[in-house]
Order: structure tokens, then sequence, then C-alpha cells
């Protein structure tokens, strides 16, 4: 599975973080490659009710079928995120 990466300070900093889980609201696009060649594309809108990646793969009916995974992430998003936490342990009253 491939995560998509721009190359921006913040992504650089990414590169090395060791992704272990994602937070769907991160989630900008996921492409899927099923095994005949066909692609589907899910953006973040598709993916409101979807909490768990393993609940995304168990809701389709052809996750058997799934031969390559993309993700690509909303590094604005995740950046926004990080400033804003960052901002409040760091903040002195």
């Amino acid at each position: 599975m491939a995560i998509e990466r721009k190359l921006r300070n913040f992504s650089k900093i990414m590169e090395d973080v060791d992704v272990v889980n994602i937070p769907v609201q991160f989630v900008k696009l996921v492409k899927i490659t099923l095994t005949s060649g066909k692609q589907i594309s899910l953006n973040s809108d598709d993916l409101v009710d979807i909490h768990h990646a393993e609940q995304l793969l168990t809701d389709m009916s052809f996750s058997q079928d799934i031969e390559d995974m993309k993700i690509t992430l909303d590094f604005s998003k995740i950046e926004k995120g990080v400033a804003d936490i960052t901002s409040l342990i760091f903040a002195t009253e």
C-alpha cells in the first residue's frame, strides 16, 4: 500500500514518521486497484461513515480481489491538526 507524499517542509518531516494508523479524517483519497485491473476511487466524502480500515475492507464485497491500495493524505489537515495541538501543549497561561 502506497502513501503519497508531496514534497513540502511538513511532508519532509512526515517522511520520518512511521505511520501505523491513519485517522479517516486525514484521508483525502483512496485508490483501489482490483486484480481485474479495474480501479475504484473513494474520496473523503465516501469515507465519512468509515471509522477503521478494517471496516472499509469488510464493507466492500470485492475485498478479496484487491491487488493494490493507494492512500493520499490531506497534509494541510494533518499540518493544521499538529499545529493546533502543539500550540495547546506549548501555550503559556
